[in-house]
């Protein structure tokens, strides 16, 4: 005589099955969650479905017909049948959990309370929740419920990523309803937790941004000056790679000749242009060598300026091109490591024409001292 379960811990809505071995007329106590039963030879089968931990008693007759009683636990644990749920911005929503018998919710925020098993969150963000539920035998289980705040704020692009400093233009619309009346109130995470009067925002539909680092933007949305809704749109920034830098940083007047290798034109304008070669010849053999030469001895340096107008600061629309530190001696080791392998980088193009000018017609551009370099 034997009684065994197939799965003493099931979830909500889920049935199990009681196998009772070698007795007659079995009956079982409660029944209300029975919904099958079945004897193949000395073996009664019972399938049950109980909504909360349940200790089931079985009654029976042994080949001596002397009444045996059994029982048996079937232990059900706190369920959620939707664990992800997608709710409007401030708009109350419905949580439902099953299974136990008391319940408790974490965090408390934009809950209207923090026990039983239906709770209403309204929520302004993205959340997610955790539920400790305690059935009749104080076993307790956990589940979890994340709830998605659909902003009804349309971003394009949709998932903006861009090369550190590049232009990039976001465009936001409320799809929910006309946009009437709307008005858009950009904030960065940068200034979070900052006095209002130290906040820079932006306005409008459309923005226009250069960012240097990773950022989010919190978008506030008002009709008639009253929020609608509010929306995040988190902004992935990567480091650029310093062939694209060796774009960026050609001077936008030479830009065109240098990608065409047109040598007599650049020469003609080094010649009548001697600030901008100044500039160029320092920027590499003193801020580019030294950010070389420090990061081999494990020290850091600081970001620069690049002093004349780039290709860059054109196309993308801003008033000036930083440098990090690291583009600084990675942009040095790319424009060398090219040149051991006999290939020219477009600024190493422009640098080599600077050094014959010098060189050659030293009272052209009187420069000194330099140093030599390995052009």
């Amino acid at each position: 005589m034997s009684i065994l379960v197939t799965d003493t811990s099931i979830q909500y809505g889920n049935e199990t099955t009681i196998i009772i071995t070698d007795l007659k007329n079995v009956s079982i106590n409660p029944n209300d969650s029975v919904i099958n039963t079945e004897i193949i030879g000395n073996k009664t089968i019972i399938t049950v479905m109980p909504t909360i931990s349940t200790l089931y008693y079985v009654t029976g007759y042994n080949a001596f017909n002397n009444i045996i009683k059994l029982s048996q636990t079937v232990y059900v644990n706190i369920t959620v049948l939707n664990p992800n749920i997608t709710a409007n911005y401030n708009i109350p929503t419905l949580l439902n959990v099953y299974g136990c018998s008391t319940y408790t919710w974490y965090p408390s925020l934009y809950l209207n309370q923090t026990t039983g098993s239906s709770v209403i969150s309204t929520p302004l963000k993205d959340i997610k929740y955790t539920i400790q539920g305690k059935d009749s035998f104080n076993t307790i289980s956990i589940t979890y419920i994340t709830v998605t705040v659909d902003s009804n704020l349309e971003f394009t692009p949709s998932n903006p990523t861009v090369y550190d400093g590049n232009l990039l233009e976001l465009n936001v619309n409320y799809t929910l309803f006309s946009n009437n009346n709307i008005t858009y109130t950009w904030k960065s995470n940068l200034f979070n937790g900052l006095p209002s009067n130290c906040v820079d925002l932006k306005y409008g539909s459309t923005i226009k941004l250069h960012p240097y680092n990773t950022i989010e933007y919190m978008v506030t949305t008002y009709q008639n000056n009253n929020i609608v809704t509010v929306g995040y749109i988190p902004i992935t920034v990567i480091s650029k790679p310093v062939n694209i830098i060796d774009n960026d940083i050609l001077p936008y007047s030479l830009y065109y000749d240098i990608i065409n290798r047109n040598k007599r034109k650049i020469e003609e304008e080094l010649l009548s242009n001697k600030t901008l070669s100044k500039n160029i010849i320092y920027f590499y053999y003193t801020t580019l060598q030294s950010a070389y030469r420090m990061e081999w001895t494990n020290k850091n340096g600081i970001s620069c300026k690049i002093n004349w107008i780039t290709y860059y600061q054109i196309e993308n629309e801003s008033n000036e091109m930083i440098l990090s530190f690291e583009q600084q001696w990675r942009f040095f080791q790319y424009i060398n490591l090219l040149n051991r392998q006999s290939i020219t980088s477009n600024f190493g193009y422009l640098l080599n024409i600077i050094n014959s000018i010098y060189l050659e017609k030293p009272q052209k551009i009187p420069l000194y001292p330099i140093e030599p370099g390995v052009f």
